[in-house]
C-alpha cells in the first residue's frame, strides 16, 4: 500500500488522516509502522500530533538496549531543503553527488509529497 518512491495519491491522504486522527482519538502515546514505506510517509506527523511515531525495528533496539536517530524522520520534520542539504552535503560529496541534484531529490521526495496539503513546498522562502 506505500510506496514512498511514488507521489502520494489523494484516496491515501485521506487513509493517513483517518489512521492518525483515531491514534489521536484514543491517546495512544506511540503509533507504530510495520512496514518501512508507510513510516516514510506517516513520519513527519509526529510534529502536528500528540504522540511519536516509530517504525517497530525502533522498538525492537530499544528492548535490546539500542538506540539509533532516525534522520529521516528529523530531516522530514524539518520541511527544510537547505538546512537538511546542509546537513548531507560532506556524505553526498564524498559520493560524489551533485547537491543540485541531492536537492532535486529531497524536494520530491520530502517535502512535495508531505501528506497533507499546507506544508511548505520547494525552497524555503528568504
Amino acid at each position: 500500500m506505500c510506496n514512498s518512491l511514488a507521489p502520494v495519491p489523494e484516496y491515501k491522504r485521506d487513509l493517513h488522516a483517518r489512521e492518525l486522527a483515531a491514534a489521536a482519538a484514543t491517546g495512544v502515546d506511540c503509533l507504530v509502522g510495520i512496514y518501512h514505506a508507510c513510516h516514510r510517509e506517516l513520519c513527519a506527523h509526529e510534529a502536528t500530533y500528540p504522540f511519536k511515531i516509530v517504525n517497530f525495528l525502533e522498538l525492537v533496539g530499544e528492548a535490546m538496549d539500542i538506540q539509533r536517530d532516525d534522520f529521516f524522520k528529523q530531516w522530514k520534520m524539518m520541511q527544510d531543503v537547505d538546512r537538511v542539504l546542509a546537513e548531507v552535503a560532506g556524505q553526498a560529496t564524498m559520493a560524489g553527488l551533485d547537491l543540485e541534484s541531492v536537492r532535486e531529490v529531497l524536494v520530491a521526495h520530502m517535502l512535495e509529497r508531505a501528506a497533507f496539503a499546507g506544508w511548505r513546498q520547494g525552497r524555503p522562502s528568504t
